[in-house]
């Protein structure tokens, strides 16, 4: 079975700089090393809940964190020391360094929750899309604003088309479409415009149809379903 991912990354805000404590920091000699040096702690704490621990159990000593980090020791010492007076890190038991603004400072997601997101912000796209245009769509169908451009955006270069399909124009195409499909699927997704997840339906009335927002499409979106339908009629075995 295969290890669940789980990505980190880390929320800096707009106004970082400009805070008191960043801003003493950054006035000091060596200023902007502590700030790259703090940065990276953070980073370094984020599996461990804002902890700078080895392993889940060993506190991490100056020498270990001028070795991870990359810095040198003198500046972790110095640094450390500044942390603590402003209340950007806490010296617990044991020597534990704990990160007080780590679980303020990320976010964190699996990669099967990143392919949902993707998809459910995609989806949200469609909606507004189709929520805007809807009442354009019930007034004006799609097949009639096929009609008025199909000369102009369906004139299809014959080479194009699969050799099944050279045999007849996109009005006989069309027609033989609405004729065979009504109230059925006429594909899956669509290269560039909708998601593998999305059933665009032939309604009853010939309406083209979003299974995900279940609303009619709008023209502009029903002429490419219409353009990649024709270019590639094997998707209705036609």
């Amino acid at each position: 079975m295969s290890k669940v991912k789980k990505y980190y990354w880390l929320k800096l805000q707009d106004n970082f700089f400009d805070r008191e404590e960043i801003k003493i920091i950054e006035a000091t000699k060596n200023g902007k090393d502590y700030i790259i040096f703090y940065l990276k702690l953070i980073l370094k704490s984020i599996r461990t809940e804002g902890f700078l621990v080895f392993r889940d159990t060993i506190p991490y000593s100056p020498e270990m964190l001028a070795t991870i980090t990359n810095t040198n020791i003198d500046t972790v010492n110095i640094a450390v020391d500044m942390f603590i007076k402003l209340k950007l890190m806490e010296r617990w038991r044991e020597g534990v360094l704990y990160m007080n603004e780590t679980q303020l400072m990320i976010g964190s997601e699996t990669d099967a929750a990143e392919r949902k997101r993707k998809q459910r912000n995609a989806q949200k796209r469609f909606v507004t899309m189709s929520h805007s245009s809807h009442k354009l769509s019930q007034i004006c169908s799609p097949e009639i604003e096929i009609d008025l451009h199909k000369q102009k955006d369906l004139d299809i270069n014959n080479n194009n088309l699969s050799p099944k399909n050279k045999n007849f124009s996109f009005a006989i195409f069309k027609k033989k479409v609405l004729s065979k499909y009504k109230g059925k699927t006429l594909v899956n997704g669509i290269p560039g415009l909708f998601l593998p997840t999305t059933e665009i339906t032939l309604t009853e009335a010939g309406f083209l149809n979003n299974s995900v927002t279940g609303l009619d499409l709008t023209p502009d979106d029903a002429i490419m379903v219409w353009k990649y339908l024709y270019k590639n009629p094997h998707t209705l075995n036609i």
